[in-house]
């Protein structure tokens, strides 16, 4: 997805190749954009000069920049939608474990982005024990869906997701001072009339980059989300700042940084240029020895998996010793990586900190082996782990190895050898090809 300075000159090749949108400019912005600047330096200040009519401007010209913000405003929205077209089926595997990630740790995610990559992945999840609206829970329902969506048996315990600065999927009438028109279009699919009926009358709800945001701030729905957020900042003990640059003209989001979060919070940045964005936070008050910084994104999440599955591997023992009934060495070890997928533990080997599931999917044709693993020989090779590291699964047949990010909720499952009662625990659904001994050896961040 391109970066704000990205957008501005995406912007700029879009603007000048609209004959109706030149002719409103001045001519010294159009010969700024013809030399391949931006009017006042970025994206962001032009906006912000073309959102409220300057003192030394004219009605009329106050009026003409306004058209202009608003042109920009909806190519700036094209733009994203056109962006995000194909990237979430060819996206990089690391987006998938990360948002599995969050899922299985109930994270907050506060996102300023306009883009629906986090949703469209979240639709593409089929984690176990899933069977309600992700989205939604996801969205915490702010804002409302006026598209009918496919329900589910309950809520679904996941990560919130807040976008402060609106989204492409999110639609608003205008004229609305309170936010009370503004909804947002589901995944589930829905009839094309349904859809257009919703958002009769309706346009694309995007808080555009400006210094500035305080007209888009007073709508209720937009002030309870940047609550939620100064609220979850003020509770966290570790703040991942995850592409984003904290630019100091951005005076809402670093108002909230130097003013809301926890002071004893850990931080980690994750950017190629993370050494300036830590000295931001730095001068947001954030302590130096408090924050630190990572530069490939792919690497960190590696590590970040490795962090929460070796924490998870400390209590993964008290989660399956917290399964209902008797007889745990009677109970087969199941993996699963989504709600159609069930595996069976077939054998273990560890050592030390590492301990690996050697499994192959359930064959209900199959007599299950007395020699298999059960639930009690699980929790004993967990308690034999010295200092424990990530549990990985080796599925027969497959490449890599997929970490185990918990235990399950019991269930009962009808199947091979008339088998009741299972000890079942959640794998990552990708795989961590040719990595998950590297980063074990690394330190955590």
């Amino acid at each position: 997805m391109p970066i704000l300075s990205e957008v501005g000159q995406a912007l700029a090749r879009r603007l000048l190749g609209t004959p109706r949108f030149t002719a409103m400019l001045s001519e010294s912005a159009r010969r700024i954009l013809e030399r391949g600047g931006l009017p006042t330096g970025n994206v962001e200040m032009w906006l912000s000069s073309l959102a409220e009519r300057q003192p030394f401007m004219s009605q009329t010209e106050g009026t003409l920049n306004q058209a202009v913000f608003q042109i920009i405003s909806m190519e700036l929205y094209n733009l994203i939608v056109e962006s995000q077209i194909g990237y979430v089926e060819a996206g990089p595997p690391w987006l998938h474990r990360l948002i599995r990630l969050w899922h299985r740790r109930g994270v907050t995610v506060v996102n300023f982005n306009y883009d629906t990559l986090v949703e469209s992945s979240v639709s593409a999840l089929d984690p176990p024990h899933a069977n309600g609206d992700i989205v939604a829970e996801m969205l915490t329902h702010l804002p409302r869906s006026w598209v009918p969506t496919l329900g589910g048996d309950g809520p679904v315990p996941t990560f919130r997701l807040l976008k402060l600065h609106g989204s492409v999927n999110w639609f608003w009438s205008p004229d609305d001072r309170t936010g009370d028109t503004l909804c947002r279009v589901g995944y589930s699919p829905v009839a094309a009339g349904d859809a257009r009926a919703a958002l009769a009358g309706k346009e694309p709800f995007i808080v555009p980059p400006l210094a500035a945001k305080s007209p888009f701030y007073s709508l209720g729905v937009i002030r309870q989300l940047w609550s939620d957020a100064a609220d979850a900042l003020a509770a966290a003990d570790r703040v991942i700042v995850l592409g984003y640059s904290v630019p100091l003209t951005d005076l809402a989001t670093t108002t909230m940084l130097s003013q809301c979060v926890n002071p004893e919070a850990e931080w980690d940045v994750v950017n190629p240029d993370s050494a300036r964005v830590s000295d931001r936070l730095v001068q947001l008050g954030i302590p130096a020895d408090l924050i630190r910084t990572h530069q490939a994104v792919d690497e960190w999440v590696d590590g970040y998996e490795v962090d929460h599955c070796a924490r998870m591997s400390s209590d993964l023992v008290d989660q399956i010793l917290d399964f209902d009934g008797a007889h745990p060495e009677t109970r087969p070890v199941m993996t699963r990586r989504s709600r159609s997928d069930y595996g069976i533990v077939h054998s273990m080997v560890g050592g030390g900190s590492d301990l690996v599931l050697n499994a192959h999917l359930i064959d209900p044709r199959q007599v299950i082996p007395a020699e298999y693993p059960h639930q009690s020989d699980l929790v004993d090779s967990l308690r034999r782990m010295e200092s424990p590291g990530p549990v990985s699964v080796r599925l027969d047949g497959d490449e890599g190895e997929y970490r185990v990010l918990g235990a399950l909720d019991p269930l009962t499952v009808r199947g091979a050898d008339a088998v009741l009662d299972w000890c079942p625990i959640e794998i990552q659904d990708v795989s961590s090809l040719g990595v998950g001994h590297v980063v074990s050896e690394q330190a955590a961040p």
